[in-house]
């Protein structure tokens, strides 16, 4: 059979996916998509099947293209080969695997299952390799009479695979990469907070001299002989004790890290309690329910006031935003060897559109934001064995993020 779309048009389509710089995700996906429209269309074939191998005899579908409605899927599927299959050793020990006849040939009998319900007759495979290794295969599936492959054809199905290897190793250079800027922008941020920490001691220090001595001239005023004075005290002291617990929210911020891997949320949220209060600006009221003080998180005192800091932030912009003023409620739970720690805030929730990617790297809906808080309050949380979700809480919204429980 001829391939439809002819060698010059396969080749000129061929040269421009090689040419493809792959620096982003975005064109990452632009080279896949143009790779299986060129096996569709030069082949011949209904469908074109990206499959990476996993863990040996397991394949996972990453991306379809159905020739028929010019339609590309990114909708996982995985096949489980059988030790001794024979797909599976062909995989490894071919260059590409030749079905005339899917039913028939030895290839692909165990595949029934598969291609009998999509209608698929015969299949021309190759695989791809990267790392030195099968990384996975490329697909080509014919619906309607039977066909009988030329070499012609299985050769172009080789290259098409070839350009898949080369897509997939620029792909993890972009990989490294995003790994790179990510770890950079964790440090920077990190580097900041502890910027902040030092900075936060230092104030606190200077101010709490500031408050004793304004402590000592109130002891004077209480006993002034002048009634209207002496009136004024209650409320100056009242003004000063505020001040006092906000100072010590901030020294204890400053302090934060000393105590290892191991929280205690009854010491640690009470402490930084003011500190948040001091964060949101007045646009809500912060409380703090523990129902198990004692316990404590397998993270250091530095990250869990970072992951407290930034979803109070984020609360309170919100709750700014929307105008709706209100609260902003930090609580705990023990589940067994879990901590589930919730904020939730009744400003006016995150918009459908904006919730899926919400723990994205540079996501965010504010117009002064960076895009790194949640996702950096994500890594933290992933990287001791948590997890982080947001919920709708009608009003408002709602972050849970659930903790192992570390031995007190």
């Amino acid at each position: 059979m001829v391939a439809p779309g002819g060698p010059v048009a396969f080749e000129a389509e061929r040269l421009a996916l090689a040419q493809l710089q792959i620096d982003s995700n975005e064109a990452y996906e632009r080279a896949v998509r143009m790779a299986t429209e060129i096996g569709a269309h030069a082949l011949g074939v209904e469908r074109v099947g990206v499959w990476h191998l996993l863990d040996g005899n397991e394949l996972e579908l990453r991306h379809l293209y159905t020739a028929s409605d010019r339609r590309h899927s990114t909708e996982r599927e995985r096949l489980t080969l059988s030790e001794t299959s024979a797909y599976g050793a062909a995989l490894h020990a071919r260059r590409a695997i030749v079905a005339n006849d899917v039913t028939v040939a030895p290839e692909t009998v165990e595949l029934d299952y598969y291609c009998r319900p999509l209608g698929i007759t015969s299949m021309l495979d190759a695989p791809f390799y990267y790392r030195g290794t099968v990384g996975g295969v490329i697909c080509h599936e014919h619906v309607g009479p039977k066909r009988i492959w030329s070499q012609a054809e299985i050769d172009l199905a080789c290259s098409i695979a070839d350009m898949a290897a080369v897509i997939c190793s620029q792909a993890q250079v972009l990989d490294a990469k995003e790994r790179l800027r990510d770890a950079t922008a964790r440090r920077l941020d990190g580097s900041r907070v502890e910027t902040l920490a030092h900075l936060s001691t230092a104030i606190g220090h200077e101010l709490s001299n500031t408050l004793t001595s304004i402590q000592l001239a109130m002891l004077r005023i209480q006993v002034s002989s002048d009634p209207k004075v002496a009136e004024l005290a209650p409320a100056l002291a009242k003004s000063v004790t505020l001040a006092t617990e906000l100072l010590d929210g901030l020294k204890n911020f400053g302090r934060a890290g000393t105590s290892g891997s191991k929280s205690r949320l009854g010491e640690v949220l009470p402490a930084l309690a003011p500190m948040l209060q001091l964060l949101t600006r007045d646009a809500a009221r912060v409380t703090v329910e523990l129902d198990e003080p004692a316990a404590a998180v397998a993270l250091p005192d530095s990250d869990l006031q970072q992951i407290l800091v930034n979803l109070v932030i984020n609360a309170s912009n919100a709750i700014l935003a929307g105008k709706t003023g209100g609260k902003i409620e930090i609580r705990t739970r023990t589940h067994g060897d879990k901590i589930e720690l919730s904020v939730r805030d009744d400003g006016p929730g995150v918009s459908p559109a904006v919730a899926d990617r919400l723990f994205g790297l540079y996501v965010t809906t504010n117009p002064h934001g960076t895009g790194l808080g949640l996702w950096l309050v994500k890594q933290i949380v992933e990287e001791v064995g948590g997890t982080i979700r947001y919920e709708p809480a009608a009003p408002g919204a709602r972050f849970v993020i659930e903790l192992p429980v570390r031995a007190r």
